[in-house]
């Protein structure tokens, strides 16, 4: 509390002031000390903006994914698409429209490589690359990765990039065998109601699967998992399968098999679903899509997760952000596909 105290030599040794203009400087002082304290104490550099977050291949460019400010996500980088026109940039100077209105592109990143510490990136130049059978706009950065094979798709990638001090935790496979039987019993006890919603949606897959014989135990994929500070516990992101029929236990079988993908949350000795995605696909994912975490990073209070979806023949990149009881799906991108 600010207490204004009229003296009875006001007027002469405070620079003249009135009594009026000595009420709007306090009121301007107190507006500063009231901002100060209001600030969030967790992922405030985040509000601040322009936020950018951008996912870096592994043969070193990078692909601007979604820009943050003032709380709020847009997708203004260009899309993938079969065929660019080739301008040729100066530098990091691209159409304003591509970087929201900003004047150009951030020029230092920070890479966030799995389990590493972060890594600072020099943005130079805006150069025409290939994914899948498209092209998009991307960023070449200082890296300095070897180049690697056009025809590997989706490319590796060498993780999840900020710009502007935006700090992003990475995931972890899960080796404990405690917490992969306790989620590989969870998800047992729910994939026959998954698969009976799934083989109503497609006759031609409930069909095949029928042809195929009986269903075979549930196989846990990778689970990766880590703490977050929002809603507590543990984030864990899960990918799961069932085969169909005595023969598809071999490792080269790429018959029909149907595949779950999805985020629980570990807390308090339980676990709670937040999303799921289900279907019928083989081993080439043609009918089934998946999600990779990239990081985790947090804006005001609340967690968000940059992921990478890969379907048959296609990838892209989203935002999610994380609750309690749920994850819902901010902005998504594609990021190249035939």
């Amino acid at each position: 509390m600010i207490a204004l105290v009229e003296s009875p030599g006001a007027g002469k040794g405070d620079g003249g002031r009135t009594m009026i203009e000595r009420i709007k400087l306090a009121t301007f002082v107190l507006f500063l000390a009231g901002a100060a304290v209001a600030a969030p104490a967790r992922g405030s550099e985040a509000t601040m903006g322009p936020i950018w977050i951008g996912v870096v291949r592994e043969d070193g460019f990078l692909l601007p994914v979604a820009r943050l400010k003032s709380g709020t996500w847009s997708t203004p980088w260009p899309e993938a698409q079969r065929d660019l026109d080739s301008p040729v940039f100066s530098g990091l100077q691209v159409p304003s429209a591509w970087v929201g209105g900003d004047s150009a592109l951030p020029e230092k990143w920070r890479l966030h490589p799995s389990q590493d510490a972060p890594v600072l990136l020099r943005a130079s130049a805006v150069k025409k690359i290939e994914s899948h059978c498209s092209e998009l706009w991307a960023v070449k950065t200082d890296l300095g990765k070897p180049a690697v094979s056009d025809d590997s798709w989706p490319m590796s990638k060498a993780g999840a990039a900020s710009s502007g001090g935006m700090k992003i935790r990475t995931f972890a496979l899960v080796s404990s065998t405690a917490l992969r039987q306790e989620a590989l019993d969870f998800l047992d006890a729910r994939f026959s109601e998954w698969q009976d919603w799934a083989a109503k949606q497609s006759k031609t897959h409930r069909e095949r699967s029928r042809q195929k014989g009986r269903p075979q135990k549930v196989e846990l994929g990778d689970l990766e998992c880590i703490e977050t500070p929002g809603p507590g516990g543990r984030l864990c992101h899960f990918g799961a399968s069932r085969r169909f029929g005595e023969d598809q236990a071999a490792e080269e079988s790429c018959d029909i098999r149907f595949e779950a993908d999805g985020w629980f949350l570990a807390k308090n000795g339980s676990l709670r679903l937040l999303s799921k995605q289900v279907g019928f696909g083989d081993c080439d994912m043609n009918g089934a899509a998946s999600e990779t975490p990239l990081g985790l990073f947090s804006v005001g209070e609340a967690d968000h997760v940059l992921v990478e979806t890969d379907d048959y023949e296609s990838e892209g990149y989203s935002i999610l952000r994380v609750g309690e009881d749920r994850i819902e799906t901010l902005v998504s991108v594609p990021g190249g596909g035939c």
